[in-house]
């Protein structure tokens, strides 16, 4: 089964926006996920893109997703706000412009991370499989927004690394396990014991692109 591992990888990767103002911030250390109860105007909208390096394509199965963050306060270490993904094939980097993160074109469906007091350390999210599958089943994708909207019948914050703090080395990651649709006119089966579902080329050329094989078509 392909796997993804990828982390936020650029400045204007990584952002917050106040719920309030629309003000986008390109902190250079954290992005601030913030909810409070009732739905006060200082919550915080965090952003996240990540590039995966390669495409899963429209038809794939997603077997396993989340997303991990990494926080060091013990005052600003909960958990407590609404993961969508952004619904286009090919989202944009962010901006520092207002309403930037909140504009954003989202899934309808969303996990909620509720999770008091982590602590130091990277901390994994729910499940994200049915999410990023609603994104497969209409687009064929290679890089992945992540919005997180404030819940508002809690409080919590959570004051994640942004790609700056450290260097990267605790940007926020995105962890993807999926299985490769078989190609149209396979039945099935495998090639040297490798499920013919998980071949995606043939010594880097994609099957998609390969029109015949020792002159037959």
């Amino acid at each position: 089964m392909p796997t993804i591992s990828v982390a936020v990888a650029a400045s204007l990767d990584d952002l917050h926006e106040n719920e309030g103002t629309t003000v986008v911030v390109n902190n250079n250390e954290y992005v601030y996920n913030y909810s409070i109860d009732g739905g006060q105007s200082s919550s915080e909208w965090g952003g996240y893109r990540f590039i995966l390096g390669e495409t899963i394509s429209q038809g794939d199965t997603i077997g396993v997703a989340n997303f991990k963050i990494y926080t060091h306060d013990v005052d600003r270490d909960t958990a407590y706000f609404n993961i969508h993904f952004e619904k286009v094939a090919s989202p944009a980097q962010f901006e520092v412009a207002n309403g930037n993160i909140t504009d954003r074109t989202r899934t309808a469906a969303s996990v909620l991370w509720n999770a008091a007091d982590l602590g130091g350390g990277q901390h994994t999210s729910p499940s994200l499989v049915t999410l990023i599958q609603d994104l497969v089943d209409a687009y064929s994708v290679s890089t992945i927004v992540i919005v997180t909207r404030p819940d508002f019948s809690n409080t919590g914050l959570c004051r994640a690394s942004s790609v700056e703090y450290s260097s990267g080395s605790e940007a926020a990651e995105l962890y993807i396990e999926y299985t490769a649709a078989a190609p149209a006119g396979w039945a099935g089966g495998d090639v040297n014991g490798v499920a013919i579902a998980t071949i995606k080329n043939i010594k880097g050329v994609a099957l998609t692109a390969i029109k015949s094989v020792n002159g037959v078509t």
